[in-house]
């Protein structure tokens, strides 16, 4: 019996997806100190129009990031804590694979046979492992953020300035 290295890997991600996920959901919402927390916190206050640098409590470390960055994170604010969380894991979760797969186009440009985009990813995942489990786990925002630069790069290869400098800039002015 083959084993079919697509469905493998589609099975291992959906598996691992929703472990993260519930292990996410159950640490963001109680944690006060979670980077999540904080832009959850300034989504809140910038829809009610108050100051996104000012926190009248220590409960959430303060906004260190641009008024931009706010304004994208707004929607989070629109649904409970438990909820934003979930959609900001997922987020992230899938600018990792938009990542992997936006790197692999931009720096190997022929095709490559399921084995050996198998161990391409594989070794990508197991060296860069550690930082992306971290990000995940502490709801940051530099998986998107270089998503969106790799994004901006591979649009630039393929001749397209004005949209992949709209991307680059987007990255940037997150923090």
């Amino acid at each position: 019996m083959r084993i079919n290295f697509k469905v493998t890997l589609i099975v291992f991600f959906i598996i691992l997806l929703s472990v993260m996920l519930v292990r996410y959901e159950k640490r963001a919402t109680k944690r006060h100190y979670c980077d999540f927390r904080v832009y959850y916190h300034t989504a809140q206050t910038f829809l009610n129009k108050g100051d996104i640098y000012f926190r009248d409590k220590e409960e959430v470390t303060p906004f260190k990031y641009s008024p931009f960055f706010a304004f994208l994170s707004c929607p989070l604010g629109l649904f409970p804590v438990k909820h934003a969380a979930m959609l900001f894991f997922i987020i992230n979760f899938l600018s990792t694979f938009g990542l992997f797969y936006l790197s692999r186009k931009l720096f190997i440009d022929k095709p490559l046979d399921s084995k050996s985009a198998f161990f391409l990813y594989f070794l990508t995942a197991l060296f860069a492992g550690r930082f992306i489990l971290q990000v995940w786990d502490s709801g940051q925002i530099n998986i998107i953020m270089y998503a969106l630069v790799v994004l901006s790069l591979f649009l630039f290869s393929k001749g397209k300035d004005i949209l992949g400098a709209i991307f680059l800039s987007t990255a940037i002015l997150f923090k």
